[in-house]
């Protein structure tokens, strides 16, 4: 029988897996004390407050779709006058350039 080669410190082989997770771990970003303060004076703000709020929504994907939705109803609502608008300038056009143009 065969066994498995055992470790001096008697703990389990490692993976490839765990040590590539060790290696490529993200590490905390350094918190700079100037930059904390500076946030807190800027929250104090009631003005800075609501111009963070804005720019938070706006740079989320919910004012996206939002949008997405605000500008396709829009879109269909005003296709069938668009499309009405164009045909009826269209054949004025026409007429104009066939010499039936009639006043009205």
């Amino acid at each position: 029988m065969t066994q498995a080669p055992s470790h001096a410190s008697g703990s389990k082989p490692q993976t490839m897996r765990h040590r590539l997770h060790k290696i490529l771990r993200p590490l905390p970003e350094p918190i700079n004390p100037a930059l904390l303060e500076a946030e807190k004076k800027r929250a104090e703000d009631r003005q800075n407050r609501v111009s963070d709020a804005i720019t938070a929504f706006s740079g989320s994907m919910l004012f996206v779709y939002v949008h997405i939705i605000w500008f396709s109803c829009w879109i269909v609502w005003s296709a069938p006058h668009t499309i009405a608008g164009r045909a009826v300038s269209c054949q004025r056009g026409f007429r104009i350039c066939m010499g039936r143009a009639t006043v009205q």
